[in-house]
């Protein structure tokens, strides 16, 4: 027994180390699809490279709808216009926020509300572009109508009161459900 008693303690921590690395893989893969922690419903899913070139260059007929400027007195300080640009394709909803403001060191974020207005989710970062700030995302069609915020807030319990640019995409009626009625 005094043979193996200096292999006991390496073999035990060897052990520890090899369960702490298949717990953290097993996380990271698990991670994948999930809700975001921010949202309550609302489940962001990544755009391949190709699909988001397709949403930023407009090389299908896109549906667009306009950012409008939030209430005066939630930003006054700041001024922009936008558009957003989206495709309903499969049963996603792919679309890109395009965004005219000022440049900012602080940054602006986009976030999505969909019908009950307490499950308010971060969607991105704008990023800034030779054409503006813009972005793009991807949401399952069953969870529109999506309220579209761009805020200069990261913080989801501020977001409301630095809303500057609102738009708002809506459910579209399925060809089938025409022909039914």
């Amino acid at each position: 027994m005094q043979k193996l008693t200096p292999y006991i303690f390496p073999l035990v921590v060897i052990l520890i180390v090899f369960f702490l690395v298949y717990r953290w893989y097993g996380l990271q893969t698990n991670r994948q699809g999930d809700i975001s922690q921010l949202g309550e419903g609302i489940q962001i899913e990544d755009l391949s490279s190709d699909q988001a070139d397709s949403l930023l260059r407009g090389s299908n007929d896109l549906e667009s709808t306009p950012l409008t400027p939030a209430d005066a007195s939630a930003q006054e300080s700041v001024t922009g216009t936008g558009t957003i640009r989206y495709e309903i394709i499969d049963g996603k909803v792919n679309f890109s926020v395009l965004a005219n403001l000022p440049e900012s060191d602080a940054g602006y974020t986009v976030w999505i509300r969909g019908a009950a207005a307490d499950n308010l989710t971060q969607a991105g970062e704008l990023e800034l572009t030779k054409g503006g700030y813009q972005t793009t995302v991807s949401v399952r069609e069953d969870q529109l109508p999506l309220e579209v915020l761009v805020s200069q807030s990261k913080d989801r319990e501020a977001v409301m009161d630095s809303v500057i640019l609102r738009g708002m995409i809506e459910a579209q009626e399925s060809s089938e459900e025409g022909a039914q009625e």
